[in-house]
């Protein structure tokens, strides 16, 4: 996936912002030095009690906190809590770094009242 962001000079934090710009925001965490993340909570539209929370910052501190990503068509990819070492090591770390990028990783979590 990284792959195909880079090649296709997608915008992820663009499309990211667009896609939640209208869901009522209930919450802001601020940017948290130790933990290297800023969360936000958005109230989301298929239920007025469900709500999803954002979390941006250092792949180093968020991926080990996920155990799913998502593909290209927004699907849910196996597996992904085995694929930690290998994104932080190979791809953040190794080709990203090596290439000059600053990086950033986006993850949420759906949650209720």
């Amino acid at each position: 996936m990284v792959r195909f962001l880079i090649d296709n000079e997608i915008d992820v934090q663009a499309r990211f912002i667009e896609r939640n710009r209208n869901q009522p925001q209930k919450a802001i965490f601020p940017f948290d030095q130790s933990k290297m993340r800023k969360s936000f909570v958005r109230q989301r539209y298929s239920d007025q009690y469900s709500y999803r929370l954002y979390v941006k910052g250092a792949p180093e501190m968020l991926i080990p906190l996920c155990d799913r990503t998502l593909n290209q068509q927004n699907e849910e990819i196996g597996g992904f809590a085995d694929m930690h070492s290998f994104m932080l090591n190979s791809i953040v770390a190794g080709e990203m770094a090596r290439n000059g990028f600053k990086t950033l990783s986006y993850a949420y979590k759906d949650i209720t009242e």
